[in-house]
């Protein structure tokens, strides 16, 4: 749910960018109301808030960085510029915006000039910060280049090896791979000398918004080094890059089994429930075709 509902709020935001206001007023309930930092502050109705949000938007160009943190109902919309103008209100920089959304339409806005105070509002607990990994930060981490597809290709053929799987061996793997990075939609990070391990990024665009989506594809060390650390550093890179080109997701598959695998990823953020904690276990398909 809470994915939904940030996915729902991206494309109304990239209906605002591309001066859509036909969508933007469709998304909206007939009674909504914008409740601005000051009383007097207030829009009714869709024509009036669309209208307010394309001059604050005109106003705001040089935005530094925005923040989505959602919940079942409520979406906290972060904004933060250093020149950042609200109808002369000291912002201080920032300002967060609180979306309640019912059924794919927003009924209602209310601004906040603190970030606390606005997940309080929402009633969303702010995220645990996951940990921000620097490629730089160990020599045994680094991105592959079109030159490595020959050790890629082999420790793909070992993965698929070692778990029973098919593979077209060592040698059409590295083809594959070498294909793949020069297209550019593929990243892969190697870990240790040999090189022992290895992260497949793939990057595609997403529906409800401009910044792309990651897909970690292969996730793999070698049996000597696990239990070293390599996993959680590739992870760890992994995250760097996909933040690095925009992503505005990283999703993933494993195994039930795979214990190991959930512990990390669940460790660095990752979550395999729908909307909060206890939600409903979201659930991963595949066919052959």
């Amino acid at each position: 749910m809470k994915r939904h509902n940030i996915e729902f709020l991206w494309g109304w935001l990239d209906a605002l960018r591309r001066r859509d206001t036909e969508a933007m007023t469709a998304a909206l309930d007939p009674d909504i109301v914008w409740q601005g930092i000051r009383p007097d502050l207030v829009c009714h109705g869709p024509d009036a808030v669309v209208a307010a949000f394309v001059t604050a938007y005109d106003a705001n160009q040089e935005i530094d960085s925005l923040e989505l943190v959602g919940g079942d109902q409520q979406i906290v919309l972060g904004a933060r510029s250093p020149d950042l103008a609200v109808d002369e209100v000291e912002t201080r920089g920032e300002i967060y915006n609180v979306f309640t959304t019912e059924d794919q339409t927003i009924t209602r806005i209310e601004d906040h000039l603190e970030r606390d105070t606005a997940l309080a509002a929402a009633g969303v607990k702010p995220p645990t910060p996951t940990p921000r990994a620097s490629l730089s930060d160990s020599s045994d981490v680094r991105l592959a280049s079109s030159t490595d597809a020959e050790p890629i290709g082999r420790l793909l053929h070992d993965f698929n090896t070692e778990f029973d799987d098919v593979t077209p061996g060592p040698q059409a793997l590295a083809d594959r791979i070498r294909q793949l990075l020069d297209r550019g939609d593929t990243t892969v990070i190697l870990a240790g000398t040999g090189p022992d391990g290895l992260a497949v990024l793939r990057f595609r665009p997403a529906i409800w918004t401009d910044a792309p989506e990651c897909y970690l594809a292969e996730l793999y060390v070698v049996p000597q080094p696990r239990g070293q650390g390599l996993g959680r550093a590739l992870m760890e890179a992994a995250i760097e890059v996909a933040r690095n080109r925009g992503a505005a997701w990283m999703d993933l598959g494993t195994s039930e089994d795979d214990v190991a695998a959930r512990a990390l990823y669940e460790s660095l953020g990752f979550s395999n429930r729908q909307g909060r904690p206890d939600g409903p276990v979201n659930y991963f398909y595949e066919r052959e075709l």
